[in-house]
């Protein structure tokens, strides 16, 4: 479960299909890499047609206090597992853009996620909505101009 300052987002995490990953997103959990966390990119899919282009993933950056604790990013599940579809819901760990020893959370919101190299270890099964609002916030290029924090992640169910 992820508090975050605009409502709570629950994320099922699927150890059967994505063990690597998911059990390095319950690492971070139990850590407490995850609190006081910022959404901070909205990737954009190309626009068909017109309109404006749908918003392919939204992007969690661990606080930076927490870098050097960070592990490093699992291999990508492909190698260990048929891992959990791309899909909208779908949370993967992707390399931080400040270390790729750091993996910062995505959350996909179109069935590409707007990258190839995504792996995701979950799904959200509430909040979804929260995560749709962050991602439609104002940007300046892929940056989120308002802050949304995550204030603390947890578990909620134990396996």
């Amino acid at each position: 479960m992820l508090d975050t300052s605009a409502g709570q987002i629950e994320i099922e995490v699927d150890q059967a299909r994505a063990p690597h990953t998911a059990a390095l997103f319950l690492r971070y959990v139990d850590r407490g890499l995850f609190d006081d966390a910022v959404f901070l990119r909205v990737v954009r899919a190309p626009a068909r047609g017109q309109g404006d282009a749908a918003v392919a993933l939204v992007e969690a950056e661990i606080d930076p206090s927490h870098r050097e604790e960070a592990l490093r990013t699992a291999a990508a599940e492909q190698a260990n597992g048929p891992g959990v579809p791309r899909e909208p819901g779908s949370v993967a760990l992707i390399p931080s853009a400040r270390d790729a020893r750091v993996s910062d959370l995505a959350f996909c919101l179109t069935p590409s996620g707007g990258a190839t190299t995504l792996d995701p270890f979950g799904t959200v099964v509430r909040g979804l909505d929260i995560v749709r609002r962050i991602g439609q916030g104002p940007t300046h290029g892929q940056r989120l101009v308002q802050t949304v924090r995550i204030l603390r992640a947890r578990r909620v169910h134990e396996e």
